[in-house]
């Protein structure tokens, strides 16, 4: 009988050894799989960061990427975090040139040195290098002129570059009133490289005038002379548009692209000189919507 329990007991403890044993050899097998799984799963963020462990290898492995840092971007080039200010350089290396964007971990951030903003200037020259002639004669074509894409925001191209006017206020003083303002395609204004915004010298007191104003009103030339050619035209003189009707001047004081793009097409607005400005009477105001039905 106790042989028998002895045996039992010897059953008993192999049963637990090999259970043990496959217990073991389960766990060692299914960390080594969920290790594995994870690697695989690993998204290509993680893997990319998991690469790095030196300031050489991030400037390689992140070279011309578009990276970010909490809800800072960055363009990545010559080993340098480059700031991305300007939201429609971030989508244009996204849409355009199809690039990711890459998290940076604080360990990686940590390894790179800052650099100055990335500007327009700077994707001008690493995507769109190809695209020069075309830059060369739209250069030619639209420099010293004003243009814009979407009747809203103006530019005016100066030595190749695109400078925003700020206002469109601005415009009127400083363009010449008979020149148009040019309507031109998005991409051809992406080709630009961005410049300084336009400051815009409003001194009214500047004039050309250098007699006095009774001198020349004693030596006008006779009214019809003065008018002569403008009726029903949109005038200017210095920064002030007007309508003239009947030999009489009307202010506009909402003059817009509006008006502007239906005077070019009959001429262009004309330039009023000292005589006329100071010989054609001014009699009041018109809105831009009455100026546009005169208009011929």
């Amino acid at each position: 009988m106790k042989n028998m329990f002895n045996k039992f007991l010897f059953i008993v403890f192999n049963v637990v050894i090999m259970f043990f044993i496959f217990f073991i050899d389960t766990k060692v097998y299914a960390d080594e799989n969920q290790e594995k799984k994870s690697l695989v799963h690993l998204n290509n963020n993680e893997y990319l960061m998991n690469q790095i462990e030196n300031r050489t290898q991030a400037c390689d492995l992140l070279k011309n990427k578009v990276v970010t840092y909490i809800d800072l971007v960055f363009y990545v080039k010559k080993c340098k975090l480059m700031p991305i200010k300007d939201p429609e350089i971030t989508n244009s290396l996204i849409q355009i040139q199809k690039k990711s964007l890459i998290s940076l971990s604080d360990k990686v951030y940590s390894m790179m040195e800052m650099g100055k903003n990335y500007t327009f200037d700077e994707y001008y020259t690493d995507y769109n290098a190809d695209e020069i002639e075309n830059l060369k004669d739209l250069c030619m074509k639209f420099n010293k002129n004003i243009v814009t894409a979407d009747a809203y925001s103006f530019y005016y191209i100066d030595a190749c570059k695109k400078r925003l006017f700020k206002k469109y206020s601005d415009i009127s003083f400083f363009k010449t009133k008979s020149k148009p303002v040019f309507s031109i395609k998005p991409r051809e204004l992406s080709i630009f490289p961005t410049g300084q915004e336009m400051v815009v010298n409003k001194n009214d007191q500047e004039t050309s005038m250098k007699v006095s104003e009774t001198y020349i009103k004693e030596n006008l030339p006779p009214l019809k002379n003065l008018c002569a050619n403008l009726e029903r035209k949109v005038v200017a003189f210095h920064a002030s548009f007007f309508f003239l009707e009947n030999c009489k001047l009307y202010k506009i004081d909402d003059f817009n692209i509006t008006i502007q793009k239906k005077a070019d097409m009959l001429g262009g607005v004309k330039e009023l000189n000292i005589k006329q400005a100071i010989g054609i009477p001014q009699v009041g105001k018109i809105k831009s919507d009455d100026v546009l039905a005169k208009m011929r």
